[in-house]
Parts: C-alpha cells; structure tokens; sequence
C-alpha cells in the first residue's frame, strides 16, 4: 500500500533532478520492493476492505434514511461511508492490518540492516539537500519526531490521538499528511471547526507530487461536502472534480462517491460514467450495480436504496446496532440474527462466514469451536491448539486469533452467549408465527444456558404451538420432555405416550421405536407390556419395509431437524436427541439385541416374552394400525 503510494505514484515530471534524489529513491524502491504484499496477501486485504466498505455504506444509508432523501443528504451520506482505500487500510487496524503486519512484515536481521542503512542516508541528504536548496529549517526532522507521530497516528483514543497531534505541529506544519491525519482525528473527536482550519492548512502547504494523491483525495471530498451544504454547487462540482483525478481506478468507494455527488448536482450522464468505472473494471459490482440502476431510473431513492443493498451483500454486512434497530422496527430476518448470535455467540457466527466461504474445513470448524468454549477456562495471552488448529485468547478485550494451519483469522468482534437475549430477539419473530423462531425457543428453554434457566414446561408450550400444526419434529421433542421431566415439568410418561402417538401414526420410525421401548419397559404411570410393545416393534419394521426407498417420513422428518438445525445452531439439538430414550429408540434396540429379538426368544436362554399366538395376535394389530398410518399419509399427500 505505502510502496504503490510512494512509489509508483509520484509525478517524476514535478521532482527536482538531482542525482542524489534518484539515488535515494531508487534505493527505497530496492527496500521497499522487497516487503511489498504477495498477490494472495492483497487479494485478502482487498476483501477485508471491501466487506468493511459495504458494512459502512450500508450502516449510514440505513441510519439516515429517516432524516429525508434531498440531495444534500444522499451526497454527504456516501461522502461520510466511502473512505479511500488508502485510509481504510489504516482505519481496520484489528482485522487484518494487524494479521498482516505480523504475519507478512516479518522483518530479519538482514531486511533490519538494510532499513536501518536506508534510514540513514535519508536523514543524512535531507540535511545536505536543505542546505543546497536553501529550505527554511522547518523542513528538517528528526527520528524522534516521526517516531511520535507514529504513535499519536495509531493511537486508538480519538481525544487523546488529537491533543498528541496539536503538540507535534511546530514539528510537522510544512507536510500536508499531518494536516489530514488531524483533521481526520478532530473530525472522530467531533471538532468540526478544527477539520476546517485543518484542510485549509493542508492546501497552504500541500504540492502536486503523487498522480493520485490520498490525502489530496480527502481534502477535496471535504470541500464537496462543504460546498454542498452551502448550496455552492459549482464549487462542489469543481471539487469532484479533484476528487476524480485523484482517485485510482481501483478505489470504488471513491469512484462511487464521485458518482452520486456528480449525479445529486445535476451532472447525471458523469455520474453513471463514475459508477460505471467499478462495474467494468471488476472493481466492485454489488453496491455499484444497484445505485446505478437506481440513476438508469432518474433518482436514488434512500427509501428503498439500503434493502436492495442489504438482499445483495446479506444482512451480516450491518453492525449490531443497526441488526438492533432494524429488529426493534420488526424484521423478521433481523430478530432471528440476533437470536442466533446470542445463543451460538458472535464468534460462532463468524466462523461459519468463514467456513461458508470455503476457507476452512469441516473439520476444523467443528474444532475451533470447541476450542473457543475451552477458551473461557483460560486466562487472557494463553493459546490452545488441537490438530492444525489454534485459538489464541487476547490478552485485553478483542478479537480471538484463529490459526487453520498457515492461515489466520480473527473473530471479528465477540458476542458472549447471553439465552436471555437470543430470548428476547427469537420471541418477537415467534410472535410473527415464525417456525425457526419457535423451535429455537423450545430448544433454549430446554437446555437452558447463560442468563436463563432450563424451563421444561415453557419449552413444551413453544412446543405445541408447532406440534398443533402437524410438526412432526416438535411432537417428538415435546414427548421427550414428558418422558423424562424436568425444570417445571413434571415427569409423565402418559402424556410422553400420547405425543408419541401422534408422530407414530403419522408414519414416524422413532415414534414407534420410542413406544415399543417405553411398554417394553413401562414407565412412571404406564404399566409395563410387552404385547403392545411387540405391535410398535412390527409396526416399525413394516414402516422400513414399506418405504425402503427413502420416503420413510421419518427420514423427512430428520431432514428436517437437520435444516432447522442448521439455521438456529445447537439449542434445538437435545430438545430433538433427548428423545433417543437409552440405548435404543433410534435404532430399536435395548442392549446387545433389539426389543423384537428379546421379545422372540432371542439370545442364550430362549425366554420368549410372549406365545406365538399372541405374537401373531400383535402382528394383526400392526397391520390394521399400519393400514390407518398409510390412509393418514396418503390424505395428507392429497
């Protein structure tokens, strides 16, 4: 970034020719080159840029939109959310500058030597260089200086960072990026006069070197937003203008803003031309394709402008707080986020980003997760590593590192597992009769977790609200939670009986496995029977006979939990496995041979359970019930 800047960037044409200034930089291009980004470093910072970019546009078009749609608030709206790439780059310091920096900017002793001696001869000609050009002392600066202007540039603190860069301006005031980095940290701190004087020093001082100047680029996109706040629109246009010939190709979000402000001004045919650029040179093409479909029709319209977006670059794209505001106003989409988020945690959610993106496999997914919940027993700097994959906790509030062999990633910000929460957001979209949401509920409630306790008999009312409905897969879990009992609920195998019915009847495998267990073996209130759990034995296996093809709609049913499984996380997942009772009712088995076996006279001894007249008995009674389960499943067809 600094190397393509510095470098390939300058305007050689308006550089004096000294030999001495060609030497230098030719030996700083010779350094330099050396450290620059691989093609695959760039490529995943360009995406780190661009999902960043897309989250502050998005973010600002959502925050405003209330306010109204004229001009001036479309232009300053995408003037304030696309920042140079140039100055993005610096402004993501926890993602991944800070991952490349110390993975890509390891520097040896030989690479130390070689800055170390360049460093040197700079300092060294640019006191010769003073002296021949007879510059005023005010451009000699020492190591020290730029050492503190290192710090006060980074420093996180926006106050703090602003009163550290006011004391280095004796120091500083001839270089134009000093008045950039303060106005950029007056405006953070909210001194609005301050990022005035500020450019206005900039351009006392600043000289046509880079072809595509940053800072210049700032600047101008500033007196854009001025003039247009004053209703200069000719000035503003001029400004564009400057804002143009010093944005890259490369730069969407500049290219972007140049567009809409070209096109709120009236220069409606330069603003398509702007937009237009990201689109054929693959620079971007989501955000820009859509406000320029949007200027194909005469206006942008903020009204409608930030759904579009968010259907194209997906809901995770907004921050929090905007998911927050946008679940409070009622969408669905919104509140079953948040309830996600809060019930798996937030770096849960981002590392199925990743693995959704193909950059890590199943397996170490399923690892780093369970990494991450070992993570809270550990203390802050520690690391845990398992396989090829490694967590590293932060030593402060952060961002967990995530190493997948070579390749590192970090969280992206965390969430802490909080039921209480996911509570909250997954009730308002239940209440909307959101199927998700309901079964995500019962499953909370079921388990419980952090801020809530397990509430058996509020997770069976969720329940029910599906169950009612025919949902095969919640009348298997509201049996399983009769069946055993718990928090609130008392233990009831008749009812758990009852439940099971439903789902066995409607053609489920488990179901009937479940009730050829529960008779084999009675229960708290079912005395025990081994006839009618040998009739739910053949039942069964009449089901597997009749639909080995795979139309068992128990199958379905598991395909169904797997679905919503996959979309609200683990929650639902022991409200649905609880009811595998012991050792058998997946499978129908009760120890080393199934319940039919034992019921046959299976095994060592021969101890049959029942005669084989009541056997044939029960195989009647499964069939008359196997001819009402196959009028139920062909009417529900229907």
């Amino acid at each position: 970034m600094e190397y393509r800047n510095i470098i390939s960037n300058l305007k050689l044409g308006n550089i004096e020719s000294d030999n001495e200034i060609i030497e230098l930089y030719q030996e700083l291009m010779n350094v330099i080159s050396g450290k620059t980004l691989t093609r695959e470093a760039a490529a995943h910072l360009q995406k780190d840029y661009d999902d960043w970019e897309h989250q502050q546009i998005i973010n600002s078009l959502y925050n405003v939109r209330a306010y109204g749609i004229d001009p001036l608030t479309i232009g300053t709206t995408f003037a304030v959310s696309c920042m140079s790439s140039y100055f993005a780059y610096q402004d993501i310091t926890e993602g991944p500058r800070k991952n490349l920096e110390e993975e890509l900017y390891k520097i040896d002793v030989q690479e130390r030597e070689s800055y170390n001696s360049l460093q040197t001869r700079l300092l060294n000609s640019s006191w010769r260089l003073m002296r021949q050009y007879k510059l005023p002392d005010g451009y000699r600066i020492v190591q020290e200086s730029v050492n503190d202007l290192y710090r006060a540039v980074n420093d996180k603190d926006n106050k703090k960072r602003l009163n550290m860069l006011r004391a280095l301006e004796d120091e500083f005031r001839i270089y134009p990026p000093y008045w950039v980095y303060r106005a950029r940290s007056a405006e953070k701190a909210g001194n609005i006069q301050e990022v005035s004087k500020c450019y206005d020093e900039f351009d006392k001082v600043w000289r046509p070197i880079l072809r595509n100047d940053p800072y210049k680029l700032e600047a101008e996109k500033f007196r854009v937003q001025e003039a247009m706040k004053s209703g200069k629109n000719s000035e503003a246009l001029e400004h564009i203008a400057a804002v143009r010939e010093n944005t890259p190709r490369s730069d969407w979000a500049d290219n972007l803003f140049a567009g809409v402000a070209y096109f709120v001004l009236g220069d409606k045919q330069k603003g398509m031309n702007c937009v237009e650029l990201n689109i054929n040179f693959g620079a971007e093409k989501e955000i820009s394709g859509a406000v320029l479909e949007q200027m194909h029709s005469g206006k942008i319209n903020l009204a409608t402008l930030p759904e579009e977006l968010r259907k194209l670059v997906g809901l995770s794209a907004l921050r929090m707080d905007t998911i927050e505001a946008l679940a409070n106003d009622g969408d669905l989409e919104a509140q079953l986020t948040l309830g996600k988020i809060y019930s798996d945690g937030g770096i849960t959610f981002t590392l199925e980003k990743i693995y959704a993106a193909g950059e890590i496999s199943s397996k170490d997914y399923a690892i780093a997760l369970s990494l991450y919940e070992m993570a809270a027993l550990r203390k802050p700097g520690e690391k845990i590593k398992a396989d090829k994959v490694s967590v590293e906790i932060p030593k402060n509030e952060g961002s967990p590192i995530f190493m997948f062999g070579e390749k590192k990633f970090t969280a992206g910000g965390i969430v802490p597992k909080d039921y209480a929460e996911a509570v909250k957001w997954y009730t308002m979209a239940a209440n909307k009769n959101d199927e998700t949401a309901i079964f995500s509920l019962a499953g909370l409630y079921r388990q419980g977790g952090p801020n809530l306790e397990s509430d058996y008999k509020t997770a069976a009312e969720w329940g029910k609200k599906l169950a009612d409905k025919g949902n095969e897969a919640a009348i298997l879990g509201i049996a399983s939670l009769y069946l055993y009992g718990g928090p609130n609920l008392s233990q009831d195998s008749r009812e758990a009986v009852n439940w099971y019915e439903k789902a066995a009847y409607n053609g489920s495998k488990t179901a009937q496995n479940a009730l050829a267990e529960i008779y084999f073996y009675g229960g708290n209130n079912i005395s025990q029977s081994y006839y009618t759990s040998y009739i739910w034995c053949c039942v069964a296996e009449m089901i597997e006979e009749h639909f080995m093809n795979g139309t068992d709609t128990a199958l379905v049913t598991g395909a169904i939990i797997g679905g919503i499984g996959a979309v609200i996380g683990a929650p639902l997942l022991p409200l649905v496995a609880i009811g595998a009772i012991a050792s058998g009712w997946l499978g129908g088995s009760a120890g080393e041979y199934t319940i039919k076996e034992q019921i046959e006279e299976a095994g060592i001894f021969n101890l049959a359970k029942l005669s084989d007249a009541e056997m044939s008995s029960a195989k009647i009674e499964a069939g008359k019930i196997m001819s009402e389960i196959e009028r139920i499943i062909k009417q529900r067809q229907q």
